[in-house]
């Protein structure tokens, strides 16, 4: 997704369901630097109005800890991170 050069992101997979993207994000071997940076332009994006509703965030993470941690990014956001142990 981009708007004007103000906002990219590339979402790992998305798909949309009852009118809403759901974007999926996997947090596997980037940094948390990196998932910072990409929540950021996902809130710049709904804040420019980019999605006619609200999207809907899955992230999928290795520990516990990254999870505490995406979800303090994630305030604000409609979102569910989960861990590996959850999905296997």
């Amino acid at each position: 997704m981009k708007v004007n050069g103000d906002a990219a992101v590339i979402a790992d997979a998305i798909y949309t369901e009852g009118g809403r993207y759901v974007i999926i994000e996997i947090d596997n071997t980037q940094k948390m630097a990196t998932n910072r940076e990409k929540i950021a332009k996902y809130k710049r994006l709904i804040a420019l109005n980019v999605f006619e509703k609200a999207p809907y965030f899955i992230w999928l993470t290795t520990t516990e800890y990254r999870r505490k941690e995406l979800t303090k990014l994630c305030d604000g956001l409609n979102a569910r991170i989960l861990t590996l142990r959850e999905v296997e």
